[in-house]
């Protein structure tokens, strides 16, 4: 464990793991999902969401598609059946939803972060087949990175660490925009302008895509590499285009 002097560091990591229905969902759809909370029984976890798309249609269609996951045992939509529409400035609409499923249907990677040191913020995000997620440890950054490496290794996961705050310091790692390609640094600024880190969100990834000409995948992928370049952990070097950092 790190020296108490040192206090706790934050890690936002970018998250697949095999066998979890909410990456498979929003893989096959345009909707994002953000969850609020796992609660486990002996038999069950239920999980608290918010579904989010461009229309009431997209959200009711992926609850649908997540009543259907061999995957889930159930789900219960929260509040009015005829959705929830965002102002029209965000350019979206969500719904709230309850799902239940087998504390033995697939690997569960909140369970490992936690039995190697890490504390899961509550609320974590799901968009394009990833999950986002902020954990807290009292670990220094190298045991931290060891230790994630075995939870991968455990799990059969895809971690990857976007940015490392320590004491409430900014992240650390390069943050010049300078480290990223042409277009990766087009797509990022025009990004942050409309609104996309925002929280909660004034644009979605599909927004952004109809504007710059291109596809939500394409969208998603330069940000996520993006991210990847400006916020290296542990005081590296920018890992090759296109490597993950573990």
């Amino acid at each position: 464990m790190r020296n108490g002097e040192e206090g706790s560091i934050e890690l936002t990591l970018d998250i697949w793991h095999p066998q979890c229905w909410t990456l498979h969902v929003t893989e096959d759809t345009n909707a994002d999902l953000l969850g609020h909370g796992l609660y486990s029984t002996n038999d069950t976890v239920h999980g608290l969401f918010t579904a989010s798309a461009q229309s009431i249609s997209e959200v009711d269609q992926t609850i649908t598609d997540i009543q259907e996951s061999a995957l889930t045992d159930d789900v219960w939509t929260i509040g009015s059946q005829d959705g929830v529409e965002v102002p029209a400035t965000t350019g979206t609409a969500t719904r709230g939803f309850l799902v239940e499923w087998g504390v033995d249907t697939g690997e569960n990677i909140i369970d490992s972060l936690v039995n190697h040191g890490f504390v899961p913020r509550r609320t974590y995000q799901m968009t394009s087949g990833r999950e986002q997620w902020s954990v807290i440890t009292t670990m220094d950054r190298h045991e931290a990175k060891d230790q994630l490496s075995d939870v991968s290794s455990e799990t059969d996961a895809d971690i990857n660490i976007q940015r490392v705050t320590s004491n409430g310091r900014q992240p650390s790692g390069p943050s010049q925009l300078d480290v990223l390609s042409p277009r990766q640094r087009e797509v990022f600024e025009y990004a942050c302008q409309q609104g996309y880190y925002d929280w909660p969100r004034k644009v979605s990834a599909t927004d952004l895509a109809d504007d710059l000409g291109i596809t939500r995948a394409t969208v998603t992928e330069h940000l996520r590499k993006a991210e990847s370049r400006l916020f290296t952990p542990f005081g590296s070097t920018s890992p090759a285009r296109g490597e993950p950092y573990m």
